[in-house]
């Protein structure tokens, strides 16, 4: 009955000891995780807000080239 209340204790403690060694080691990996996410989140705004930037450049120069294009239209009319 001893040996049987000994092996008990004895997988109780290895069961416990193991789950602490899994949580410390896995909650470093989570945190590193969030980490990552976050700057994934910072990344991803910054992004978003040059490419709002880049869209109004280039709908800018759209109306630009537009506009030259009409212009060289008259020229070529006038010099015909």
């Amino acid at each position: 009955m001893k040996k049987n209340n000994i092996a008990f204790t004895v997988i109780v403690t290895i069961l416990f000891i193991g789950s602490i060694y899994f949580y410390f080691s896995y909650s470093s990996k989570i945190k590193d995780t969030k980490k990552e996410t976050q700057a994934f989140k910072i990344q991803l705004k910054s992004l978003k807000a040059e490419n709002q930037t880049l869209t109004k450049v280039h709908s800018q120069l759209l109306e630009t080239n537009s506009k030259v294009s009409a212009k060289v239209n008259k020229l070529e009319n006038i010099i015909n």
